[in-house]
């Protein structure tokens, strides 16, 4: 498989056009001087848009999808997440949970369309807002239920599932759900927090999860979730992890915390950090914190 991906296109004045199969004329928000990567048999090239090949960019590249890379920031992760995605200009794209919609946007450059879907009207609302403001017209977003969704069999040719199993109470129903709208062949891209194999540190770590944001359920450990994946009857094609550095205030102002919320969280995090765990990392400097969580990604194929 061949995978074409532009980086870092936004859609600017001039940009170049894109056919697609649904939109002919529509605006891919590929930027001339942008790049493209190509990944084919287990190989990564990095190509210029005027068709020079990019050495720094592709080593760049292939960095970032090394196991246990190295620490990258929350604000890195749309991109990164639609590298290793593998999107294709052709591809018709559901994520679910979208949250505020980061990733779709990321994606919508670069394939034909993208739609979201969220339990968060709150959530919702602020993508659609976005999607007006920025004169998307290759996005969409819904209040919706992960485990019953609103689509017919096989209507997407990627599915994303990022950051989200952690919330599902039945989580292997929702990935069985999400298989039911892939086509085949098609991808299933699954992102969690990858937790420690402790289950002592595993509990502690669901408890602070659960103080910042009670719709958390459960983490799962990456050998659960390949189960998951494996028993709804699809293949693991890659597998890997990164190291993501969260501060503080940016990972609560996420769940629009009260202070209650705020100084609970922050007294377990302070507690947290003089145990040590392979799954999660709490920096403290002061009155400062950093979270350092592993995460992990697979993608799977539906073959029939």
């Amino acid at each position: 498989m061949t995978a074409v991906i532009p980086l870092g296109g936004q859609d600017v004045p001039g940009g170049c056009l894109q056919n697609t199969p649904n939109d002919p004329g529509r605006k891919s928000g590929l930027r001339p001087d942008s790049s493209l990567i190509c990944c084919a048999g287990g190989r990564t090239t990095v190509i210029s848009a005027d068709g020079r090949r990019d050495r720094g960019e592709a080593d760049r590249a292939a960095r970032l999808d090394e196991r246990d890379s190295a620490t990258v920031g929350r604000d890195d992760l749309p991109g990164l997440m639609r590298v290793f995605a593998g999107i294709m200009p052709h591809d018709r794209v559901l994520d679910v949970p979208c949250a505020d919609g980061s990733l779709a946007f990321e994606i919508a450059p670069v394939c034909s369309y993208v739609v979201g879907v969220d339990s968060s009207e709150t959530m919702i609302a602020a993508a659609a807002t976005r999607t007006v403001e920025e004169g998307l017209d290759n996005t969409s977003f819904q209040v919706g239920d992960a485990a019953h969704l609103d689509f017919a069999d096989g209507m997407f040719d990627r599915v994303i599932c990022w950051d989200g199993l952690h919330h599902f109470a039945e989580p292997a129903a929702v990935i069985s759900e999400l298989i039911r709208v892939l086509r085949a062949p098609g991808y299933l891209i699954v992102a969690d927090i990858d937790p420690s194999d402790d289950r002592a540190w595993r509990d502690i770590h669901d408890r602070i999860e659960r103080s910042r944001d009670p719709s958390h359920q459960r983490l799962h450990t990456r050998a659960e979730i390949r189960s998951f994946l494996i028993d709804c009857g699809v293949t693991i094609e890659r597998e890997t992890r990164w190291r993501v550095r969260y501060p503080f205030d940016l990972w609560m102002a996420k769940v629009n915390p009260d202070e209650g919320t705020l100084e609970r969280t922050h007294r377990m995090l302070i507690e947290a950090s003089r145990k040590k765990s392979s799954g999660l990392e709490v920096l403290v400097r002061g009155r400062s914190i950093e979270l350092v969580h592993r995460l992990a990604a697979w993608v799977a194929v539906k073959l029939t």
